[in-house]
């Protein structure tokens, strides 16, 4: 009888709390005014229904293969170390399929083996082998913390879901270099590491191998073909994993609830809207979350060690940023530890560390085009994992010490960021006030709250989060002093982009840990309804309607909500000839016509093309062939935006008008003329067929010596 009527009353506080969400949900969205109430409730929909097909099977095929792919690997990892527990083997199940994606990219793409039928004899190998070594399944109830990230994934899933489902093309113009690298392993089902950019617009600085081979990965195992689709049909299941993965870096960091706290704290950032279109420099955050998560959680395990190693390494190759400064978060948190571990664990626990690096090194060669011959980069990852096996395999737990030069080191810290932060002179202190202010103001409080109170004894943790800060203080005053000053606009602009995503995302990302502190001692000391409830309606309600752009200031989730469903209402690419795909009809026809050439053989890895256009500004009408096929598209720009010399375009292979004539003298072997050109340009050159026109917008020419041979010909042969 008292189960029974325990039972009841959770399901009625659930009841009443839900139905408390949903009325402050429609009060949020009833009360956006100009634009956002506008976009709601006033615009109808164009085309969504047209792409929903397509959109919806390739969600479904992804969302199913992923969890798939998720469910045998968690199970592996449960079969190999029982008392890891089942929400961080699912957790590490979905950064292992990640890590699995990028290592099996490097060790077979090259040699042709990363495709579709590799990927599934593994996993049925795997089945298999659980089949006759079930692991053991211990489920437990849900905690108020993995809760709390759930209401997350839900209110994120409102809007994102629609997104998703209207979009079969990345929703940013910055973001088609991704889908485009994975064009290119799904088309010829073969990564290059050092061949694999066909978009051409930016610098090789600008590949992020680590998210490339996850799509293609997830491509391959869910049977489709386009790589914009396999990009965005991982949308959703990608902010899940964020959002959960932020969820257990809380919970290392502070404990059950505060995990809870800081998954929800996600929406006072941009990064889940951030994510939507797939870089590297968003999507990296899962896997740094886990990597801190399992390497500075108190209940250390062998498992949990290498899977966070690997997933730090993982995160460089996906973003050499985000990656970089999490290995030295980590490497700053060991050094800490010195004082309150065996010397010799924190020993093997660097030299896991160590083999982080290794396996994310291969980023470095590909970014800077040092060229490596197979097999030097799959060498040095299986090294790297090596190293990491080695380091964790004799790992004990954590010993329960807390020695008081121990606890004031770690206050040091937040001492720091907490001072940091509170500076408001020109940096990044003073530009996450203007673009996160609440946010910032909360972090500065559960900031105090960490420095004052050391109990409960979790809360010691959140100095790691402080590390993380700092490190982004310490990138701006290098990068502003000229400390980090590299020769070649490549290197100029690669060190002038740290300040950014320090700025943009990286301090921003770690403001919500400490923000949690406060939510959570507010859940522990005053009223757990209210704690979630005031939370709640701080990031839902649309108390102060701004116009300001969402991607980089902070916003009510009211808002987030409306541009998502206008997003989903009318694409996002309403510059384009098409507001979703992008391309035109006849541009996507030429891309048609070069999938006829890559299917009769005359296209391969090493083929380039001449692509000769009057413009090549992405919100534009301009050729995006490389996006849809995988070849590599060589543009030569009659009326350039700029110098294409400099800042993201100095070393892509986006190059002006009067470096055409040394191009077509080396006898290309496709050239594609989008618009008319000059006269003076005499295009095309002798020798060359045309195989592709529309109504003289855009043309196509083959080289004479690529055209198929007649048939009686080919018969005497």
């Amino acid at each position: 009888m008292y189960k029974g009527g325990m039972r009841t009353s959770a399901l009625t506080t659930t009841a009443l709390g839900g139905a408390g969400i949903v009325l402050l949900s429609l009060a949020s969205v009833w009360a956006l005014r100009d634009g956002y109430h506008d976009w709601v409730w006033n615009t109808p929909s164009q085309g969504f229904l047209e792409v929903l097909p397509t959109t919806a099977w390739a969600a479904l095929r992804l969302w199913t293969f992923w969890a798939f792919a998720t469910a045998v690997a968690g199970l592996v990892l449960l079969r190999i170390d029982t008392k890891l527990g089942l929400s961080d083997a699912i957790l590490g199940g979905a950064a292992g399929t990640w890590i699995f994606a990028y290592l099996a990219g490097n060790q077979l793409g090259p040699i042709g083996l990363f495709r579709s039928w590799t990927i599934w004899l593994i996993l049925i190998a795997a089945v298999v082998w659980l089949a006759r070594n079930p692991p053991t399944l211990a489920i437990h109830p849900l905690s108020t913390g993995q809760k709390l990230a759930l209401l997350a994934c839900l209110i994120m899933a409102v809007s994102t879901v629609p997104v998703e489902l209207g979009s079969p093309v990345p929703p940013y113009m910055d973001a088609l270099n991704i889908p485009a690298a994975v064009q290119r392993i799904l088309t010829f089902s073969r990564y290059l590491p050092f061949d694999n950019d066909p978009y051409g617009y930016w610098s090789p600085t600008n590949q992020t191998p680590g998210a490339e081979l996850l799509y293609a990965f997830l491509g391959f195992g869910a049977g489709i073909r386009l790589g914009v689709l396999a990009v965005t049909a991982a949308m959703v299941p990608m902010a899940g994993l964020i959002i959960f993965a932020t969820y257990r870096l809380g919970r290392a960091l502070m404990g059950d609830v505060a995990g809870g706290m800081a998954a929800l704290l996600l929406f006072a950032d941009t990064l889940l809207l951030r994510a939507q279109i797939g870089r590297g420099t968003p999507v990296a955050f899962a896997l740094v979350a886990i990597g801190l998560a399992f390497l500075v959680d108190r209940d250390r395990r062998p498992m949990r060690t290498a899977i966070g190693a690997l997933a730090l390494g993982t995160a460089f190759a996906a973003h050499a940023i985000d990656g970089g400064f999490a290995v030295a978060t980590a490497g700053v948190v060991l050094l800490i530890r010195m004082l309150d571990d065996d010397l010799r664990n924190v020993l093997r626990e660097g030299v896991c560390l160590v083999g982080a690096v290794l396996v994310g090194l291969p980023e470095f060669p590909i970014a800077l085009q040092i060229k490596l011959p197979y097999p030097i980069l799959p060498a040095i990852q299986l090294a790297g994992i090596l190293m990491i096996w080695l380091g964790a395999r004799n790992l004990p737990p954590r010993p329960n010490r807390r020695p008081t030069l121990a606890d004031w080191s770690k206050r040091v810290p937040i001492l720091i960021a907490f001072a940091f932060l509170a500076w408001q002179g020109e940096g990044i202190g003073h530009s996450l006030y203007v673009y996160f202010p609440t946010l910032l103001i909360l972090c500065m409080a559960g900031l105090f709250i960490a420095l004052i109170s050391w109990s409960p004894a979790q809360n010691r943790t959140v100095y790691v989060a402080a590390i993380a800060l700092i490190f982004g203080g310490l990138a701006e005053h290098l990068v502003l002093s000229g400390s980090l000053m590299s020769a070649g606009a490549q290197g100029k602009f690669g060190v002038q982009d740290v300040l950014y995503k320090v700025e943009e995302y990286w301090d921003p990302y770690f403001l919500v840990f400490p923000a949690a502190l406060l939510f959570d001692w507010i859940y522990r000391h005053l009223s757990k309804p209210i704690s979630v409830a005031v939370l709640l309606a701080l990031l839902i309600f649309p108390w102060s309607q701004p116009a300001v752009d969402l991607t980089y200031y902070e916003h009510p989730v009211a808002e987030e909500w409306a541009k998502n469903w206008l997003c989903a209402k009318l694409g996002w690419w309403a510059g384009a000839p098409d507001h979703r795909w992008v391309q035109s009809p006849s541009e996507l026809a030429l891309s048609e016509a070069l999938r006829a050439e890559i299917r009769a053989g005359r296209i391969t890895t090493a083929t380039h093309i001449v692509h000769v256009t009057p413009h090549a500004t992405i919100w534009h009408d301009v050729l995006l062939h490389s996006v849809y096929t995988g070849i590599d598209d060589d543009i030569y720009v009659i009326h350039p935006d700029g110098d294409l010399s400099k800042g993201g375009y100095a070393g892509s292979r986006m190059r002006p008008i009067a470096m055409l004539p040394a191009a077509l003298a080396r006898n290309p072997p496709y050239i594609v003329v989008f618009q008319e050109p000059p006269p003076s340009l005499s295009l095309p050159p002798r020798g060359y067929d045309e195989i592709f026109n529309d109504d003289e917008t855009i043309r196509l020419y083959r080289r004479g010596d690529l055209a198929p041979k007649p048939q009686a010909e080919r018969a005497s042969q």
